[in-house]
């Protein structure tokens, strides 16, 4: 049916370090039918070759240029409106820090002329308090690779990006512009990545306020999965209606091929 797919990852592909169902096959029946894949995450935490080495561990085999990261797409969205050598403060992991470092930006506290902030799992109160100050009396930009309040791990849900974000909004008065699902600049580098439109295009995701709410704005057809973080009952009460939903990823793709 759809030639052209963007794939969220946590919560769809795996949980953790389990796959759900069995990736190889669904791939493969991907590939038979001549479908073109993105996969994109708001995860901000690891360089995109992590990605593909996890997927060949499931026998999937996938290039880097597929994976869309909430940090490659705010480096990537970054550099096009600051010149190369722009100071940048970032909260982060290597993957994010590798991304704005690649994209020609300076790590500084130091005359930073933006504050970037995503999921971090060493936070502390002085980075907090850096970033805060950064913005408040240098007059830094405030933006933010996603806002996801969590993410499904192997025993629950994690605190996500917005868990972050949330005490320097508070602290500065300042609201972030983010970059990752459901704003648009994420899908709009999937799809031009795909060479597709929005009417060709299908999302699928596990989480209604992202990854639907933001393909729905777009005109994206989309596809909800149960098995990460969006109940049958989620699923139900969102408006617009979700084109597809299916328990998982095998259910779905035996449901459309």
């Amino acid at each position: 049916m759809f030639k052209n797919i963007v794939f969220d990852m946590d919560g769809v592909l795996w949980v953790g370090e389990n796959q759900i169902g069995n990736l190889s096959e669904v791939f493969k029946i991907l590939e038979a039918n001549d479908v073109k894949i993105a996969l994109a995450t708001n995860n901000s935490t690891k360089k995109r070759i992590k990605y593909v080495e996890k997927l060949a561990r499931y026998d999937v085999h996938i290039d880097e240029s597929q994976v869309f990261t909430s940090g490659t797409v705010s480096a990537d969205y970054l550099a096009t409106i600051y010149p190369t050598g722009t100071k940048a403060y970032v909260i982060g992991e290597i993957g994010l820090k590798s991304f704005m470092v690649e994209a020609g930006f300076e790590l500084a506290e130091e005359g930073a002329e933006l504050v970037l902030v995503g999921l971090d799992r060493e936070i502390t109160y002085d980075k907090f308090c850096k970033a805060g100050q950064i913005i408040l009396n240098n007059g830094a930009k405030f933006f933010g690779t996603n806002a996801d309040p969590s993410f499904p791990g192997e025993n629950g849900l994690r605190p996500g990006a917005g868990a972050i974000l949330s005490p320097i909004q508070t602290v500065t008065g300042i609201e972030p512009m983010c970059m990752g699902k459901p704003y648009p600049i994420m899908y709009e580098q999937a799809m031009a990545f795909l060479g597709s439109t929005p009417e060709e295009t299908l999302m699928v995701g596990d989480r209604v306020d992202t990854d639907a709410l933001g393909a729905q704005k777009l005109g994206m057809k989309t596809a909800t999965l149960l098995s990460g973080v969006a109940t049958l009952a989620d699923v139900e009460a969102h408006q617009p209606k979700i084109d597809y939903v299916a328990n998982d990823i095998t259910d779905l793709i035996a449901k459309l091929y």
